[in-house]
């Protein structure tokens, strides 16, 4: 990627995931590069999903939770956004096919992925299943 580029790519990611708040999930959450640009004041836990997980993903994942934790099964105790202790939960999920309850997200993201997504339809109905009533 080109200087230029990546550092518009950085002032978007930061514009936008500034704004995240409560119980959020990354869909297409990759090596976790947009960890760096949630606001834990704001966010009570984050939920990172892709179609694996790697290692570059749970390390960055581990730095930013910290005293939070890490879990890779089942949901996190979400904690009050602000309190030092952001939870992050990895989950091997598809976009598709979301392998969580209705209404469990304030915020749902995605940058750089839904291109890749086979059925975008089936993709938008699972985001607006799982975000709670008001969500972004």
């Amino acid at each position: 990627m080109y200087p230029l580029e990546a550092l518009s790519l950085r002032r978007k990611r930061r514009s936008l995931l500034s704004r995240a708040r409560g119980d959020v999930l990354e869909i297409g959450a990759g090596t976790g590069v947009n960890l760096g640009y949630y606001d834990a004041s704001t966010v009570a836990s984050i939920t990172m999903s892709d179609l694996s997980v790697g290692e570059r993903l749970r390390e960055r994942a581990a730095s930013f939770a910290g005293g939070g934790g890490v879990t890779g099964s089942g949901r996190s105790d979400s904690r009050r956004p602000g309190s030092g202790e952001t939870p992050v939960h990895l989950s091997e999920a598809d976009a598709m096919n979301l392998p969580f309850p209705d209404d469990s997200f304030d915020t749902v993201v995605m940058t750089l992925v839904f291109c890749s997504v086979p059925d975008q339809a089936a993709g938008f109905t699972e985001i607006r299943r799982v975000l709670r009533p008001g969500g972004q």
